[in-house]
This record gives C-alpha cells, structure tokens and sequence, in this order.
C-alpha cells in the first residue's frame, strides 16, 4: 500500500497567534492518527514560482489513514483555531 502525505504551503499569516494555537494542537491531532512529521518551517528555497512563508509535509500509512486524520474530531478543533488566520493550500497526496 502506497504511503500518502499531507501538505501545506503558506502563503501568509494574518495572525501569528492563531497559527501557534493552531500548531500546538494540530501535530499532536494528526500524530495520533498516524502522521509523522517530515518538514515544518520557513527555511525554504524557492527553484520555481512563488516562495511560500511556511510548509508542512506530514507522512501516513494509506491515503485512508490520511483522510481519517484530517477528518478528525481532534484535528478539527485545532482547524477552529486557525480560522481566518492564514492563507494557505492543504492537500493529501498519494506517494508512489
């Protein structure tokens, strides 16, 4: 079974606060279903496009494992705190 992968790229926070209430919450909600953290931070460098603030890489087990998390009551309630704080994309991707 193939793994899959949770990913974020900011493209800016509004309200660092609510990112940190968020970020303190989230980890532990997808750690619990399964996600190990692989990337987090600002330290990025930009080949192509537009350079993001910050980017999250979350590995899974299966793209369930993945949706299940994100899907979350835990995960949920960290969401709630980021609410209109940041802008950002947030995929599950299948790995090869």
């Amino acid at each position: 079974m193939a793994k899959a992968y949770l990913i974020s790229i900011y493209s800016e926070i509004h309200d660092p606060e609510k990112l940190k209430a968020y970020a303190a919450d989230a980890l532990p909600a997808l750690q619990a279903h399964g996600a190990t953290p692989l990337a987090r931070g600002s330290e990025i460098v930009s080949k192509e496009g537009n350079k993001p603030l910050r980017a999250v890489v979350m590995e899974f087990d299966s793209m369930e494992a993945a949706k299940k998390a994100y899907e979350s009551e835990e995960y949920k309630g960290a969401l709630a705190k980021l609410e209109g704080g940041v802008d950002r994309q947030l995929f599950l991707i299948e790995g090869l």
